[in-house]
């Protein structure tokens, strides 16, 4: 939890910068956090961020595994690839994690429940729709 005044109890105001809202959620454990709100623009930093981040995570692992370990997949055995793909698949799920966090708390922001995104349509909406004004069952106003 942040220690900040402005800070409700566990959502952040819609108005932060966008840099507020990548230290938020990579500079502490606000990232996996599910309860409370999460604002459109939180929810864009958040997302944008861990897919640059996995992108250039990848990059750097394959650089280094072709480059440096000189890893080849065509001459490699089957256990030496597992080991390559389950290592950049455990990489890519630590960063799918904040991802998930701001996207429950998200539909919470519109005061649906998380378990909503078992179904594929509301998270193409999620982006788009503003949450509601007032409080709710999940956290106080935000905006």
């Amino acid at each position: 939890m942040l220690k900040t005044a402005k800070y409700t109890k566990k959502s952040l105001p819609a108005n932060l910068s966008w840099w507020a809202f990548f230290k938020a959620a990579f500079g502490s454990l606000h990232f996996i956090d599910i309860s409370g709100r999460a604002s459109r623009k939180e929810w864009w930093v958040v997302t944008l961020s861990s897919l640059v981040l996995m992108f250039l995570t990848a990059f750097i692992y394959s650089f280094l595994a072709v480059y440096v370990l000189d890893f080849n997949y065509e001459t490699a055995s089957l256990e030496e690839l597992s080991a390559f793909i389950n290592i950049g698949q455990a990489i890519n799920f630590f960063f799918s994690i904040p991802m998930m966090a701001v996207g429950f708390r998200r539909f919470h922001d519109l005061g649906w429940s998380a378990w909503l995104s078992l179904l594929i349509i509301p998270n193409f909406l999620l982006p788009f729709w503003k949450g509601e004004n007032k409080d709710n069952k999940y956290g106080k106003n935000i905006y």
